[in-house]
């Protein structure tokens, strides 16, 4: 989450339509919403970023960072482009059908649907108990970069501060695995 450190709160105990908390959500000055209980942020509408409620875009799946077209398409990760070709946002859907999206423009994440239920990212790309191991990244590019390089199951948390809810809500699906690897970043929750 990113947010600008000049907002200050303007409302708190909100509900949030993500995860259906009664009192959650926090608005800030600069317009962006927070919700503490499923971490879900959305970024202020500016009003002068057209290509986000124009209808002007496609759906591809583009290659990013060295991860392949054929990795996005497995994963099911689109790329929203704009009418001038340019993209502008990437999607990264859950099992549940809820969304984790990056804005490229701004270098900011945003959620859609209820990501406090949503379990771990790429899990319904893989059968239950269908390999031996199974390895889980804090990231879903470190899921699909993992995945090209060892073809075996990756999948990833939404976040540190979400991991231990993201994996109990799957723990039937996680114990099928012989061995669970966690691949997660060295920085603090």
């Amino acid at each position: 989450m990113i947010q600008d450190q000049s907002s200050n709160l303007v409302e708190s105990h909100l509900p949030c339509d993500d995860c259906g908390s009664s009192d959650a959500l926090s608005k800030y000055s600069d317009g962006h919403t927070y919700c503490f209980s499923c971490q879900s942020f959305r970024p202020a509408f500016t009003g002068d970023d057209h290509r986000h409620d124009s209808g002007q875009y496609t759906y591809e799946y583009l290659p990013w960072r060295g991860v392949s077209k054929e990795t996005m398409q497995l994963y099911n990760v689109k790329t929203k482009i704009d009418e001038d070709g340019e993209p502008f946002s990437i999607g990264y859907p859950y099992p549940n059908g809820s969304y984790k999206i990056r804005d490229l423009s701004k270098k900011e994440f945003y959620t859609k649907g209820d990501i406090s239920q949503a379990g771990l990212f790429g899990q319904d790309k893989f059968s239950i108990g269908g390999h031996k191991y199974v390895t889980i990244t804090e990231g879903e590019l470190d899921a699909l970069s993992l995945y090209q390089s060892i073809k075996g199951p990756v999948v990833s948390v939404r976040s540190s501060s979400s991991a231990v809810r993201d994996c109990s809500n799957v723990r039937a699906w996680l114990n099928s695995y012989e061995r669970i690897y966690l691949a997660f970043d060295a920085d603090s929750p």
